[in-house]
């Protein structure tokens, strides 16, 4: 009897532990509603942020991210910055163009998708 117990009351803790509790992004329907809402905003910004599969894929797309004279900016990340439209903790980066244009920006990503961003935040050009 204690084991069955000990058994259903594991299954139970396991159930609770919801998609967005494991900080995973919203999938299927509700994340096709949240980009086609966030997709009415400034990709890069808090309500549009770039979409990247993991800290790994968010350094891929800084890499390949460029100021508006073609030289590679500076990103600092200045760590989760809050729950992001897609469900999932954000992770906000500073991205300085020395000597060029924009001079400053915050990026916002969304770490939390199997997704390689080929678009650029307004002011920025993304290689291939």
């Amino acid at each position: 009897m204690n084991r069955a117990l000990l058994i259903a009351f594991s299954l139970g803790l396991a159930a609770c532990a919801s998609a967005e509790s494991r900080g995973a992004a919203l999938t299927g329907a509700r994340l096709e509603r949240a980009l086609s809402n966030a997709s009415a905003h400034p990709l890069g910004s808090r309500a549009n942020p770039v979409r990247a599969e993991g800290l790994a894929g968010s350094r891929a797309y800084l890499a390949r991210l460029r100021c508006a004279n073609g030289a590679a900016p500076r990103a600092t990340s200045s760590g989760s910055a809050s729950i992001g439209p897609f469900g999932s903790v954000i992770e906000r980066y500073e991205v300085v163009c020395d000597g060029g244009d924009p001079p400053a920006a915050s990026l916002f990503v969304d770490t939390h998708h199997a997704h390689i961003e080929a678009e650029a935040p307004p002011g920025f050009a993304i290689m291939p």
